[in-house]
């Protein structure tokens, strides 16, 4: 039986009203229809709509059994991107060696090679990592695996800087910058943040502050993103907060409103080491008022 509520109660825990569900891949009727008639659309736009919703096949059809085998990989791979994201790497490898990975897209290719680095990186393995990697830089690049890709280059960059090779890394950081990168679902959207902002502290590392204030409003700016997501935002304001305070061409008040915004988000994501290191970083700068941008 296909669970139309499932899909209604995920909607609306990510903010999302039918037809931003529905965009690029379906009518709001056909939505509608899923949730308050239990009607299951085709296979590939419910595929679609589990992806943007982080759902898998499991999750919306209460016997699961009778689902074709063809789209089993498919729900494999978002569980196992799901589990890697929330650090659950022994648990993502075994569902991973139980892949049957013949005839994969380009996308999933450049998924899986990227999930296999995540997890080599989980063991120390290395040299493991690097070759997953370097493999999805093999791969004809094309708009459909551009995350992988991007996210790639940001984890070989930051191989490299932690063994202290900066030219190598300074490489593949500046490739990553180069990379237009689009995300459909919330797993996409918080891998790629989470990238975009080791790589926004790479360059305010390196007192590049206009590139990392660059990447830093990819987030900031971006009015148009139909998954409203909190996390990762008070680490980017925060970054921004910490660029304006050390570039001596900036304007200090603009300190104020990033500092304002980076609490709210952190209180709000109860990050308590953010909250800590921003009263640092106002102890640092003898900030004792916070005034509101007119």
């Amino acid at each position: 039986m296909f669970l139309g509520n499932v899909i209604r109660d995920h909607r609306k825990q990510l903010h999302l009203n039918q037809q931003q569900l529905a965009t690029g891949i379906c009518t709001q009727t056909v939505i509608s229809r899923m949730e308050n008639q239990n009607i299951s659309p085709s296979v590939d736009v419910l595929i679609q709509i589990c992806r943007r919703l982080d759902l898998t096949l499991n999750d919306v059809y209460s016997e699961f059994q009778a689902l074709p085998s063809s789209n089993l990989l498919n729900d494999k791979l978002i569980q196992i991107t799901n589990l890697v994201q929330q650090n659950e790497f022994n648990q993502a490898n075994k569902l991973l060696l139980s892949l049957k990975t013949n005839d994969l897209g380009s996308y999933q290719q450049a998924q899986l090679a990227f999930l296999r680095g995540r997890i080599a990186l989980s063991t120390q393995e290395g040299d493991l990592a690097v070759f997953q990697f370097n493999s999805i830089l093999t791969m004809a690049p094309n708009q459909h695996n551009a995350l992988w890709n991007f996210l790639a280059n940001v984890e070989l960059g930051q191989i490299y800087q932690e063994k202290q090779q900066i030219e190598i890394a300074q490489h593949y950081f500046k490739v990553a910058t180069g990379i237009n990168v689009s995300t459909s679902t919330l797993t996409e959207t918080l891998y790629y943040r989470e990238s975009l902002l080791r790589l926004s502290k790479y360059f305010s590392e390196c007192k590049e502050f206009g590139q990392s204030n660059k990447l830093i409003n990819l987030v900031l700016n971006n009015n148009h993103d139909e998954l409203v997501v909190a996390q990762y935002t008070d680490e980017f304001y925060y970054l921004a907060a910490v660029n304006t305070l050390i570039d001596t061409s900036s304007n200090r008040n603009q300190s104020s409103h990033f500092l304002i915004s980076a609490i709210a988000f952190a209180e709000y994501n109860q990050n308590d080491t953010l909250m800590q290191k921003i009263t640092e970083l106002m102890h640092q700068n003898q900030i004792t008022e916070l005034k509101i941008k007119s």
